[in-house]
């Protein structure tokens, strides 16, 4: 009988001298391949997904497919797996993470190896610009702390992976005062700076995120440079798609 649960699994290649490269340990893509395996025999449903990165981006069509072999073709949807192209700061606010971000260019390079994942960016871009956020003044536009939370390995309740702001000690605060009182705090936090995303267009359609920030420019409200390129350009491919 099939678990109730998925369990999404990240293959950050589709040989093992990138997988391995990428993981720093030598025999980890043949170990991934294994649970995999384990995993399907025992019923478990799976959810294969990649990140983008400098080291794996020529891989990137040989990953969906390897992918979609292991978990068959989608009955709807374009593919069967997901992919990934935010890359944040460690949450030490170890930047170098971020070396391993890919350009707009060269992310539109990627989509461009397999058929399914370019129609389908093309058919987001013709989809318009989002609108702006109701409230410009809130902090946290983002939907991930309303609809889920995170608890790390030390038993403390988060509202975001990247920031202990608002956070509580499950071992002293029951789980629902503290998600209540959490999400207060994340709900009402406003703007303080002169902030340029406070009234961007464009916040909407970026990553921006305050916690990641925070780690990357040392403000929480100071933008990432290269979120705000990533916008810009996904702005321009939008209007041009919007006037054929």
């Amino acid at each position: 009988r099939q678990a109730p649960y998925v369990v999404e699994i990240t293959l950050y290649g589709a040989t093992a001298a990138v997988y391995d490269k990428i993981t720093q340990r030598p025999g980890s893509f043949k170990r991934a391949l294994a649970n995999i395996r384990a995993l399907q025999e025992a019923g478990v449903k799976l959810r294969l997904k990649t990140v983008c990165l400098k080291e794996n981006a020529h891989e990137f069509g040989r990953i969906k497919t390897l992918c979609e072999s292991i978990t068959g073709k989608p009955t709807s949807g374009l593919h069967a797996f997901a992919y990934d192209t935010t890359i944040f700061p460690r949450l030490n606010g170890d930047l170098s993470s971020c070396e391993h971000r890919l350009s707009w260019e060269e992310l539109e390079a990627v989509r461009r190896q397999d058929p399914e994942v370019l129609q389908e960016q093309k058919v987001k871009l013709a989809s318009g610009l989002p609108k702006p956020p109701s409230d410009p003044q809130q902090l946290y536009c983002c939907d991930t702390w309303k609809n889920q939370v995170f608890i790390d390995p030390y038993g403390r309740l988060k509202f975001c992976m990247h920031s202990d702001k608002y956070s509580s000690d499950l071992r002293q605060v029951p789980l629902k005062t503290a998600f209540r009182s959490m999400l207060r705090s994340a709900a009402r936090a406003r703007m303080k700076t002169e902030s340029k995303c406070r009234t961007c267009d464009l916040r909407s359609l970026c990553f921006f995120c305050p916690s990641s920030s925070l780690k990357e420019t040392g403000n929480e409200e100071t933008p990432s440079p290269y979120f705000c390129d990533l916008a810009k350009k996904t702005a321009q491919a939008m209007r041009r798609h919007a006037h054929r």
